[in-house]
């Protein structure tokens, strides 16, 4: 008996490790936490079979994968992961509309990064090796073509690469904070298109340049323009002064014909003659005016930009021409650009007024080119006497530098021109653009500080799994123990306990057949509450016996008429109901998936209840009904018995309570106890309610559809 004993301990612990194990298999962020949240990515993830992956299933990842998993999915800035030897691809909510409709997305999640990257592998593969041996990587405004949107786009990116530390302490995997910038860089392209317009219509001499953000309603003009209204060069031009000086006779028209511009549907094109008159002279100038709107995504004017001519002017030669073109293109404010011009056979260079701002220095004063010079960084003098030297050879010039102003704040620049030749091929100016790029540096900053403190996020939460692991670990350790002792109580209450209780009941049936009536009348009533003690006690052992028993291994599940159950239970209790006069009303019931035996006790139990506590002179009425809420049955069963007050609405449930003495109404205190178990075990809910005086009601939802054991 004994070994047969220990071979059964044996066979259950194998079944629950195999349990256990397919729970972990198939389940997601209830059995792993690192699982959770992360929106759609964080569903797919949990619902993909990783099994037939290289990484394996998530029962099985290592815990810096997991780590890093739980932060990318959280994450509210794009991330995307490569892990392990084939480089298994992991990407969040933040990411998933840079790969657009139509295109990789599902799809790509687990696969190996040279199947689901394989347009563009030939590109990312050297960066991906240069982090796996320990390096990291940053690209800004890079273009990477994917497919996406049923076809293969271009697409710009600013994104660093970084190694993600594994468990033997080397890069396992490669963590990518990204962000597309395909549509900044269209803008910039769009600008440029912008100032080829701006300069194919300044086809003439003594042409005034004007500017007008719809937003701001601030204009802007060039010094010939401010001539024109009266103005000197270092005062602004007000929009109502603008529109004041055009001639009275035109004004209307004029107004008509921005408005016109100023509507999408017409393309933003706007050309008209009329008069301006000098508010200091008096005398009236025609002139034409050619401009351009341009709108954002939504349609809306962001900026109205354009020309005015003098007609009353003869052309200039072809030559002078060209050569206003050349500095009417410097004073286009476009992207916040500084414009510089430096003529090298004479070494006079000459700035836009956003040059010397980007400088911090004050247009209003004279500069000196070495009081620029004197504001770059030590450390990136060498750097930027290296970029011209370069620009003199390859005709292109290029350098980000640091400067300090004077305030002794620091800021980034970015320097771009072109260096133009003579008729010999030698240079002999050079023209181009500079650049605050301070904000953007401080963006890659933050994410280098971001992906630091997700490291340390990372590590925190380490310590915390581990934790986490050691507790359940002695939790399952207590419980089996508790389980253990659960088991040997279960064996000594149907052995050891009810054999000496099965002898006294046994002798005094004997002493009541044989002795009862020499008995005095004091020894009658003594041996009458032996009697009942003993049954009291043997009721109490059978009660925690099913108690016990009931958080065993399940067996399947049984697809019932909930409306046999009652029958039965009726049934059972039909001797029981015609003593109490008791009144049963069964209204419609569900039919659904149960442990036979256990829900005909649930049954059982909670009639047994409502027919124990009858107020007198009352008759009892039970009332069973249930229907369906989604996919759940609802059974409600309630009385008109001496009820509770609302304080026991849980505490009814306990093992072992009693709302009333043993003198007043039997019971061992267990019976609504194995009733909640039951209701647990079938995956449900239980709740009472009561009135004191009035009866009470159980509510119970259970699963319709149950499956497995």
């Amino acid at each position: 008996m004994y070994s047969k004993t220990i071979e059964l301990s044996r066979t259950k612990k194998s079944y629950l490790k195999n349990i256990i194990s397919i729970v972990m298999t198939q389940t997601g962020s209830d059995v792993f936490p690192f699982l959770s949240g992360g929106g759609e990515m964080g569903r797919l993830t949990r619902e993909k079979d990783w099994t037939n992956t290289s990484v394996g299933p998530p029962s099985g990842w290592p815990q810096s994968l997991r780590t890093i998993v739980y932060v990318i999915l959280n994450a509210k800035f794009p991330m995307f992961l490569w892990w392990g030897k084939e480089l298994i691809c992991f990407y969040n909510d933040a990411y998933r509309p840079s790969l657009g409709n139509h295109g990789k997305h599902p799809d790509i999640l687990g696969m190996p990064a040279k199947e689901a990257w394989a347009e563009i592998w030939n590109v990312i593969k050297p960066l991906i090796d240069q982090v796996l041996e320990g390096g990291s990587t940053f690209s800004e405004d890079q273009l990477i073509p994917i497919y996406r949107n049923n076809q293969l786009e271009d697409v710009y990116w600013t994104f660093s690469y970084s190694p993600v530390i594994g468990e033997e302490k080397a890069p396992a995997g490669v963590l990518v904070t990204c962000q597309e910038t395909t549509e900044k860089v269209k803008t910039l392209k769009a600008l440029q298109e912008r100032e080829e317009q701006l300069l194919f219509t300044i086809e003439a001499a003594d042409l005034g340049t004007w500017d007008l953000n719809p937003v701001t309603r601030k204009f802007k003009g060039n010094d010939r323009l401010k001539e024109w209204f009266g103005l000197t060069q270092r005062e602004e031009i007000e929009l109502s002064m603008a529109i004041d000086s055009i001639s009275e006779k035109d004004r209307q028209r004029v107004t008509e014909a921005i408005q016109k511009a100023m509507n999408p549907v017409f393309g933003g094109q706007y050309e008209i003659e009329y008069g301006i008159v000098n508010p200091k002279t008096g005398i009236e100038k025609k002139v034409l005016a050619r401009g351009k709107a341009l709108f954002d995504e939504e349609k809306n004017p962001i900026r109205f930009s354009g020309t005015l001519q003098d007609l009353s002017v003869e052309k200039r030669t072809f030559e002078e021409l060209q050569k206003k073109e050349e500095r009417l293109n410097l004073v286009i404010d476009a992207s916040e650009l500084g414009i510089w011009e430096w003529q090298l056979d004479t070494n006079k260079i000459i700035y836009s007024d956003r040059y010397l701002e980007i400088f911090g220095l004050d247009p209003a004063m004279p500069i000196r080119p070495e009081d620029m010079v004197d504001l770059i960084h030590p450390d990136d003098v060498k750097k930027r006497e290296n970029a011209m030297k370069t620009a003199l050879v390859t005709g292109n010039l290029y350098s980000e530098l640091r400067i300090r102003w004077k305030d002794g704040s620091l800021h980034w620049i970015e320097a771009k021109g072109n260096v133009y030749l003579d008729t010999e091929q030698l240079p002999y100016k050079a023209i181009g653009t500079l650049r605050d790029i301070t904000k953007e540096k401080l963006r890659q900053q933050e994410l280098i500080t971001s992906e630091q403190r997700f490291r340390l996020l990372a590590d925190s939460m380490e310590q915390q799994v581990m934790e986490r692991t050691r507790q359940l670990e002695t939790k399952n350790i207590e419980l089996e123990k508790m389980n253990a002792e659960l088991e040997s109580f279960a064996y000594v209450s149907s052995h050891d306990l009810q054999e000496p209780l099965r002898k006294i009941q046994m002798f005094a049936s004997i002493i009541n057949d044989t002795e009862k009536d020499i008995l005095s009348k004091d020894a009658k009533h003594y041996f009458d509450r032996i009697r009942a003690s003993a049954n009291r006690m043997q009721t109490l052992i059978e009660d925690l016996l099913t108690y016990s028993r009931l958080g065993s291994t399940l067996p399947p599940f049984t697809r019932i008429d909930l409306a046999n159950v009652v029958a039965e239970t009726i049934s059972e209790l039909k001797e029981d109901i015609r003593q109490k006069k008791a009144v049963l009303e069964v209204g419609p019931l569900c039919s659904l998936d149960v442990i036979p035996y256990q829900f005909h006790q649930l049954m059982i139990n909670l009639v047994t209840n409502a027919l124990k506590f009858t107020r007198e002179n009352v008759t009892p009425c039970i009332q069973i009904s249930s229907f369906l809420e989604e996919n759940q049955c609802h059974i409600h069963i309630s009385d008109n018995g001496i009820g509770f007050e609302e304080q026991y609405n849980e505490k009814i449930f306990e093992v072992f309570q009693r709302l009333h003495s043993k003198s007043d109404y039997e019971g061992t205190g267990i019976g609504l106890s194995i009733v909640k178990k039951i209701v647990e075990n079938h995956r449900g809910t239980i709740t009472a309610s009561g009135k004191k005086g009035e009866g009470a009601s159980f509510d119970i939802h259970i699963p319709t559809h149950q499956s497995g054991k």
